[in-house]
């Protein structure tokens, strides 16, 4: 069966670089709902995400002429896209690894957050699921890693591509992709330690559960019991926290518009953080 799909690729291709736009519509169409997620995970912003995929198609539109008859069509378009969003996020940098605590801190003294809030908890459409915002930290704390080192995360634990495939995907060798996944990973799990109270019990932040207890009754999903694992193996904690991350819909769930809104004011939070420290000395004096 699987040979007959990559007959059936080729010939796609084949068609789409000879200039057929139907053809090459058909080779982007299975893929265009996970780009817009894996990009949405990355950089933390909606309108960020689709100028992404947007970019990332015309990309492979005028570039399609160069693709092997063997090539995968989800190999280059993920290639593509995601090297757009290694460049905004190398232009961005990244957030601290505290973001969201300090987000939390200064959205609770904000009037115009807590409106903003109040309007989206008002949305009929709006129901709130756990799960979901365990998705929004990773994404939160996936944006204080080196972008190579989020791309490797995001790529094997929550799109689930295997090590060969992420290393073709970011065009490096396994041992680099393996190098990069083992350190992003050990990153993210000591401030899960230190901040999520919901996996490992040792964290300080229990937001999620907050968030829930704010929504409606009816427009709240179930609790999530605390998951600590029988050992103190992080490895064990990240894979079942990663395993929350795959069975949620971030970018198109229930909850969006409220983390669309928590990602857009992390991101201006961040910003502001970082012009304030790039100051010279004697401005942030005056």
């Amino acid at each position: 069966m699987r040979t007959r799909e990559l007959i059936d690729e080729a010939a796609t291709l084949a068609a789409a670089q000879a200039g057929d736009r139907d053809a090459f519509g058909a080779l982007v169409q299975p893929h265009l709902a996970t780009l817009r997620s894996l990009a949405y995970c990355m950089l933390t912003s909606r309108e960020d995400a689709d100028d992404a995929v947007q970019e990332g198609l015309l990309h492979a539109l005028t570039e399609i002429g160069g693709v092997r008859a063997e090539a995968s069509p989800r190999t280059w378009l993920f290639r593509i896209v995601l090297n757009i969003c290694l460049d905004v996020l190398r232009h961005r940098g990244r957030w601290r690894a505290d973001a969201q605590l300090n987000g939390s801190r200064i959205g609770s003294d904000s009037s115009d957050h807590l409106a903003d809030l109040a309007t989206v908890e008002r949305d009929p459409e709006y129901r709130y699921e756990m799960a979901q915002h365990v998705a929004f930290c990773f994404s939160c704390v996936g944006r204080s890693l080196p972008p190579e080192q989020q791309a490797a995360v995001m790529l094997h634990e929550v799109f689930q591509h295997s090590a060969g495939e992420a290393a073709a995907v970011l065009d490096v060798t396994e041992s680099v992709l393996r190098h990069n996944l083992s350190a992003g990973r050990r990153a993210m799990q000591e401030t899960f330690e230190g901040m999520c109270t919901l996996i490992g019990k040792t964290g300080v932040c229990y937001e999620c559960k907050s968030f829930r207890d704010r929504a409606p009754a009816e427009r709240r999903g179930p609790e999530l019991t605390a998951i600590a694992p029988t050992d103190a193996d992080a490895r064990v904690q990240f894979a079942k926290r990663a395993a929350l991350v795959r069975a949620a819909d971030l970018e198109s769930g229930t909850a969006r518009r409220l983390h669309d809104l928590l990602f857009q004011e992390l991101a201006a939070w961040e910003a502001e953080r970082r012009d304030q420290t790039t100051q010279p000395t004697s401005r942030r004096r005056n």
